[in-house]
């Protein structure tokens, strides 16, 4: 269809990529089946969401708002008047920051999912230690971009939408991540509660464990295509003056 109808070709480019990328994807998944490998494991789970983000992405510079954002000039003296600090560019990068922030979350997932048994529990805390980190930094940065795009500058021009979901998809991934720790390592007795962890404590693979583990990863992963959406369109609209 991009070669059909879409005259961009960096836009022919963008689909033979993700074209590549999907058949890459695949071989990956026929090779982690047959040789049920760790490492192969690790990077078919990296690789998806990328792909998923890839497509959103597309999403957004093939429909009619990309076409007719070009049509509403942006008040950019607004928006520094507004946010002396938070200037467009700013919003850009924060905005790009958070993408990038979620994606490097996926791949610490991804290494906490499939630890090697021989790595060394220092490994495995450090791990841990990172994803709750990032984990922190996102949820600051899609806090940021969610009172930035309600101030009046930013209103109709298909961003504020975005930055709704956006936080709610984190804090709804932050409560997925909690349950995920609970199903399956049990509430840290460091809380006091050695009942209540025994209780909670879930069997390994069970349906349970493993549908919120499911869940953890499916949220991490529209939380990566929001985010690239959001820099897209944010990119779109600021990144340079567009004629009417």
């Amino acid at each position: 269809s991009a070669f059909w109808k879409d005259e961009r070709r960096w836009f022919r480019g963008l689909s033979i990529g993700a074209l590549l990328l999907v058949i890459f994807q695949g071989a990956l998944g026929g090779a982690r089946v047959i040789l049920d490998q760790r490492t192969l494991a690790m990077l078919h789970g990296s690789i998806g969401p990328l792909f998923f983000a890839l497509i959103a992405g597309m999403a957004v510079m093939s429909s009619r708002w990309w076409f007719t954002v070009g049509q509403h000039e942006f008040d950019q003296d607004a928006v520094n008047s507004r946010f002396s600090v938070f200037s467009s560019n700013a919003f850009i990068r924060i905005c790009l920051a958070m993408a990038l922030a979620s994606y490097f979350q996926l791949l610490l997932g991804a290494s906490l999912r499939h630890v090697f048994d021989t790595a060394e529990p220092v490994f495995y805390q450090t791990i841990v230690l990172s994803h709750v980190g990032m984990a922190t930094l996102i949820v600051l940065l899609s806090i940021l971009i969610f009172a930035i795009s309600w101030s009046a500058p930013y209103r109709g021009r298909g961003i504020r939408w975005l930055t709704v979901l956006l936080l709610m998809l984190v804090i709804g991934q932050v409560g997925l991540g909690i349950a995920t720790w609970v199903t399956k390592f049990g509430v840290p007795e460091v809380l006091g509660f050695p009942e209540v962890a025994e209780r909670l404590l879930i069997v390994k693979r069970s349906f349970v464990q493993m549908n919120t583990i499911t869940a953890h990863v499916a949220v991490g992963s529209l939380i990566l295509a929001t985010a690239t959406c959001l820099s897209i369109r944010c990119l779109r609209l600021f990144g340079r003056p567009h004629r009417a």
